[in-house]
């Protein structure tokens, strides 16, 4: 993972490795019947002053959505629609 980025979910390679069985885990499964979810990034821009630099950085956000019909995955919604709603009056601007 690149510096000064950050994951909303725990990905098994970060976990302490616990003896599962993943054939005894639930699977995630999309509304629309899909199982299968693709990684995507969200880049934030963080200013110098913010984090005493002297120019701004990126951090960048990993969710996921539905590799068929690219829904985000619901666990993320409370993030994404944030960021939707900050980006809204900028987007309708253009």
């Amino acid at each position: 993972m690149p510096p000064g980025s950050i994951d909303i979910f725990i990905y098994i390679s970060d976990m302490k490795q616990p003896n599962l069985d993943p054939s005894k885990l639930d699977t995630v499964i999309c509304e629309c019947g899909s199982f299968m979810w693709e990684k995507f990034t969200i880049a934030k821009r963080i200013p110098g002053l913010l984090i005493g630099a002297s120019q701004e950085t990126l951090m960048q956000l990993d969710t996921l959505r539905c590799m068929d019909c690219k829904k985000v995955m619901p666990e993320a919604l409370p993030l994404i629609n944030a960021i939707a709603k900050e980006a809204k009056p900028k987007l309708t601007a253009l």
